[in-house]
């Protein structure tokens, strides 16, 4: 998935913001509570007021992703 992800960072970075989590990084601990993260991998898109637009946990098809991602830029 690494690099599905990281290809989407190139192409909407300038647009979205992409934050990786670790889950040993107990720093993390509320984010990962707030958005009830708790299986690896999961992915969440957040809209810009903090809530829940999308979450997938385990491997997500390029295809989808991308449209998810294309539904939010365009609002």
């Amino acid at each position: 998935m690494r690099p599905v992800v990281n290809g989407l960072k190139q192409q909407y970075g300038n647009r979205l913001k992409f934050v990786n989590l670790d889950f040993d990084d107990r720093t993390n601990e509320s984010l990962e509570q707030k958005y009830k993260v708790n299986a690896h991998p999961t992915f969440i898109i957040v809209d810009g007021q903090g809530n829940l637009v999308k979450r997938w946990v385990g491997i997500v098809p390029a295809d989808e992703f991308k449209r998810e991602l294309e539904l939010l830029v365009r609002g």
